[in-house]
Parts: C-alpha cells; sequence; structure tokens
C-alpha cells in the first residue's frame, strides 16, 4: 500500500524564526525560497537555514531591489549570522543534507504522481493526494535550486530540479482549471540554475 504523501504546512508546523517581517515586493522573486524555508524549519534547521542563505544570495544579486529590500536582507543576513552559531558543528555537509530532503520529497511525490490521469472533482486521488503532491514537487525544485550555491548541479539533479518544476506547476494549473482550487505553487521560475547547460530527464 502507498503511502500517503506527508508536507508540513502553515497551521501544523512549530516555526522557530526570529526574522519575520515581511517580504518587500522588490524581492518578489526570493519569495519562493522564504515560504519553503519557513515551511521546513521544523523538519530540518540545517535545510531551513540553508535556504535563508540562497535567498539573501539571490536578493542581494537583484537589481530590482529598493531601500526596503535592502533592510530586509540585512535583517535576515544578521539572524543567520546568529543561527549559524547556534546550529553547532553539522552532522553531514549542509549540501548533502539539503540534496537528501529534495530527493526524498521528489521520490516521494513521484510515486503517488498520475502524470497520464487528468484531474476531476470526482476523483478522490485529485481531491486528497494531487494538490500535496503539486506542493511537495514545488518544494524539492526549491530545495534543488537553492543546491546552486555549493557548486553547479550534477546532470541528474538539474533533470530532477526541471522534471519537479515543469510537473508542480502543470498539476497545480490542472487543479485550478478542472477543481476551481486557488493555485497551490507560485508562478515561480528557479534561479540558480539558469547558467547550466540542458539535462536530460531523469531515470
Amino acid at each position: 500500500r502507498k503511502r500517503a504523501l506527508r508536507f508540513p504546512s502553515h497551521n501544523h508546523c512549530r516555526l522557530v524564526i526570529t526574522y519575520m517581517q515581511p517580504l518587500p515586493e522588490s524581492l518578489s522573486p526570493i519569495r519562493a525560497y522564504v515560504d519553503r524555508a519557513r515551511e521546513l524549519k521544523s523538519v530540518s534547521a540545517v535545510v531551513s537555514h540553508q535556504l535563508r542563505v540562497h535567498a539573501a544570495a539571490v536578493g542581494l544579486a537583484l537589481r530590482s531591489r529598493d531601500a526596503a529590500g535592502t533592510r530586509w536582507l540585512m535583517g535576515i543576513l544578521d539572524e543567520l549570522e546568529k543561527e549559524r552559531g547556534a546550529l553547532g558543528p553539522p552532522e553531514a555537509p549542509a549540501g548533502a543534507t539539503l540534496r537528501a530532503l529534495a530527493i526524498d520529497i521528489y521520490e516521494r511525490a513521484r510515486k503517488l504522481d498520475r502524470p497520464d490521469t487528468a484531474p476531476t472533482p470526482r476523483d478522490r486521488w485529485a481531491v486528497l493526494e494531487a494538490p500535496r503532491i503539486a506542493q511537495g514537487l514545488h518544494a524539492s525544485a526549491v530545495l534543488l535550486d537553492a543546491l546552486t550555491q555549493h557548486g553547479p548541479l550534477s546532470a541528474t539533479e538539474l533533470a530532477v530540479l526541471r522534471a519537479a518544476h515543469q510537473r508542480s506547476q502543470v498539476l497545480s494549473a490542472q487543479l485550478v482549471k478542472s477543481l476551481s482550487m486557488e493555485r497551490l505553487v507560485p508562478a515561480w521560475q528557479p534561479l540558480g540554475h539558469t547558467a547550466q547547460p540542458p539535462a536530460s530527464p531523469p531515470p
């Protein structure tokens, strides 16, 4: 029997993040990293930290950043510096922890997915499982994109990122259209891998 896919939600995670100022509009390209960091804080403090490190690096490179965005980034940089000491010596390299969670979420979501099935309101899978699958695939893509802070992705990692991102967007759009759901994942584009060459589909 397949296990239900369970992902942290805003309602059930006990979050411990001190810097909770709203994200300024000029930093909207990094919202996916910040939101996933909040969601995954109770799952892995290391992964949450890595996501916000990546968000800060991407935010500092944004030409669209305004004064409010700069102030927000200075605040999160201060928090990250304090948090780095609180985390202590890592049990494993941070990149390896980030990758492991990304691949785990992707594999679990892929096993429950039905890419050849068009969601309908009468389909129990579409109502109960498909929304979590879309959100899980999106989270996997965000995590793998954040992994680029440790260097270029391997061909396999890049293929998984692109497959997870594409499927999450397609499935979310199908659910919005067929079940009149609110959009489940943001209209986000991976930022960290754009300079890398095309990848073959994942096995």
